[in-house]
């Protein structure tokens, strides 16, 4: 037969005042990471939307220049 025995511990006074505020804690980091994730995610969500933005200028600059020196060295344009 087991025999169990039950010690009754008293918990540190620091322990229970960490308990006792850690409800507004948790709450702050909750905040605080929807704003990181919010804020973040639109930052690198602008950044990605404005590299292909700038390629796709880039790439229609190009275009105009070869166009433009093609009339005027009167030669063909590769592309039509």
């Amino acid at each position: 037969m087991i025999m169990v025995c039950l010690i009754e511990l008293k918990k540190p006074e620091v322990i229970l005042n960490c308990n006792k505020f850690m409800d507004k804690v948790d709450r702050t980091d909750q905040f605080l990471y929807w704003i990181y994730v919010l804020f973040f995610t639109q930052i690198i969500k602008m950044v990605v939307e404005s590299f292909f933005l700038r390629i796709e200028v880039f790439s229609l600059n190009i275009y105009i220049l070869y166009k433009t020196d093609c009339k005027h060295n009167n030669s063909k344009p590769w592309l039509r």
